[in-house]
């Protein structure tokens, strides 16, 4: 699967049918017109960002299968001031277990890139549980982002329950909600909030199970977690 089936496959599963075909119009119309354009011409013919409240978006998909959970993200970065674009990591592994995260938004936190930062934070933090690991990141976060700038971070692994174990996703960001339309940021706070959104809630859901799968994509930063089955 490419990335552009991985764009289209993670709007099948967050969003209803209605949206999810206007959504895949807008990226098909949007990839077929921009395929062979400079990337300043691309930024400005994006079908999403006049709803956005920055020129650029970051995709980040976190996928959970019977196979195991893969955190996926594109690589490129925008200078928010000059528009220059660069590369960056987007996907860190969480040392102390069997987990990862995947984060879109601001790049720059504390005066270091986030490759930088991150790996710094999760080592610093011992070993904690995946939900205490969440919870000190989206404390620290709010101490030292606030609402200047937008960020969203996806934290994903599995989670010991006597002699199994279960995948867990945590999402931290620093805004209400996401509109289910167009995808914009609503509501942007100054504590980061955090939830559970897979085990807790999606899982629960008729027909989640069924729906599970493997995905596999090209040209994006990957960490396949492990290998296991959901019980």
């Amino acid at each position: 699967m490419d990335f552009w089936s991985l764009v289209k496959s993670t709007f099948m599963y967050q969003t209803d049918i209605p949206t999810y075909v206007r959504m895949y119009s807008a990226l098909e119309s949007w990839k077929s017109a921009t395929t062979a354009l400079p990337k300043t011409e691309v930024v400005r013919r994006n079908p999403f960002s006049w709803r956005l409240p920055f020129p650029t978006v970051t995709l980040i998909a976190t996928a959970i299968s019977r196979y195991g959970v893969i955190h996926a993200a594109d690589s490129n970065l925008t200078d928010p001031a000059t528009g220059e674009s660069s590369k960056g990591q987007k996907v860190f592994g969480l040392g102390f277990m069997n987990g990862g995260l995947a984060i879109a938004g601001t790049y720059d936190i504390e005066g270091k890139p986030m490759d930088t930062w991150m790996p710094a934070f999760i080592n610093a933090c011992g070993k904690p549980t995946l939900r205490g690991f969440a919870k000190s990141l989206a404390e620290r976060l709010t101490q030292v982002v606030g609402d200047s700038r937008l960020l969203l971070v996806h934290i994903a692994g599995y989670v010991d329950e006597g002699d199994t174990a279960h995948p867990e996703l945590f999402f931290v960001r620093n805004f209400r909600t996401i509109d289910p339309i167009n995808g914009a940021y609503v509501g942007r706070l100054s504590a980061f909030q955090l939830s559970e959104d897979f085990w807790n809630r999606d899982f629960k859901n008729a027909g989640c199970i069924r729906r599970l799968q493997a995905v596999a994509t090209n040209n994006t930063s990957m960490a396949i977690l492990r290998d296991g089955s959901l019980t």
